[in-house]
């Protein structure tokens, strides 16, 4: 029972059979960045085994602290440069390292490993679809007047409006390949010509 009103915050999962399966519920002290991320950071002793190492997607609305709280606690496609952990202490300890950095300075600058800090190391981070194109496009102020004058004017208009929401959507839900969201972009840009 939440009788002291706190935010409740909810991570789903989805499985190989498109069923989402609730992951954890929490009901947080705060709605403020440093809760969300206490429990980002908890996650590793609040969920157990190997399915941190399984997630590979989290997607998050337009609440900027949740965003910020995961996105921190993500490692895919962040990695540290061997290079920049080695600090000037260490120097000291491997002298050889000067003389390795300024000889293969190239390769040094290649190896890279995952940055420890982070929680999910396998996971990306992508917007929610609904706020990114309901939220942010045909409903946002600044632009809804504008696409509902362009609906009224006629029916191409109306149709045209509708063909490019629907291809957000597409592109969003259904492609699941660089390539088809490359051929997308490519018929959506020539058809916009």
């Amino acid at each position: 029972v939440n009788v002291e009103e706190r935010p409740l915050n909810t991570w789903c999962g989805k499985d190989s059979n498109n069923q989402v399966f609730p992951v954890l519920h929490t009901f947080l002290p705060s709605t403020a960045q440093w809760a969300k991320t206490f429990v980002c950071r908890s996650a590793k002793l609040l969920l157990p085994g190997n399915g941190l190492s399984r997630v590979i997607k989290f997607n998050t609305d337009a609440n900027k602290e949740e965003t910020r709280a995961i996105g921190n606690s993500l490692a895919r496609g962040k990695m540290k440069k061997m290079y920049s952990a080695v600090s000037r202490k260490d120097e000291v300890v491997l002298p050889t390292y000067t003389k390795l950095k300024n000889a293969f300075s190239s390769v040094l600058s290649m190896m890279t490993f995952p940055d420890e800090t982070k929680v999910f190391e396998n996971a990306m981070q992508a917007w929610c679809a609904f706020h990114k194109i309901n939220r942010n496009f045909t409903h946002d102020s600044k632009y809804k007047s504008v696409l509902d004058g362009e609906r009224s004017k006629n029916i191409l208009n109306r149709i045209e409006i509708d063909i490019v929401v629907r291809w957000l959507w597409y592109f969003i839900k259904n492609y699941k390949t660089m390539e088809e969201v490359e051929l997308s972009a490519f018929l959506m840009e020539y058809y916009m010509t």
